[in-house]
């Protein structure tokens, strides 16, 4: 794992509150991804803070599964976010990671784009696409 390749395709299905500038969210989220061998699924919880109405950070814990083992995957993202009317915002994202499955643990660096709808100014669902690499 030192060489540096392509390691997951995350899909991250989020419901989170929506937090405008200064403002705080917690989310749920749902963890795939298909390019494990055993196709690595879980969930977990995210925290965001939003540093101004373009940038904000986003801290993510999930604990994943395979086939025979189990996981966690942490991540600190920054996403620059473009809002497309009131209630859609497209955002690409870059965060460094660390991965962590039974004896094996490596540090990652995301990058990947993502979308969130806001249903009203409380709540909010997004869909993000990463590719770790380490």
């Amino acid at each position: 794992m030192k060489k540096i390749a392509i390691l997951l395709l995350l899909v991250i299905s989020s419901i989170s509150a929506y937090a405008e500038k200064g403002d705080m969210a917690v989310g749920l989220h749902f963890y795939d991804n298909p390019k494990i061998e055993s196709n690595a699924v879980g969930g977990g919880l995210s925290f965001s803070y939003s540093f101004s109405d373009h940038l904000r950070a986003k801290i993510t814990g999930s604990y994943i599964t395979l086939s025979d083992q189990s996981g966690v995957d942490s991540s600190l993202d920054f996403q620059w976010v473009f809002p497309l009317g009131e209630k859609f915002e497209l955002y690409p994202s870059v965060g460094v990671g660390y991965l962590s499955i039974e004896d094996v643990s490596t540090v990652t660096f995301l990058v990947g784009p993502g979308a969130t709808f806001r249903f009203n100014d409380n709540w909010s669902m997004g869909l993000e696409f990463k590719a770790q690499y380490t």
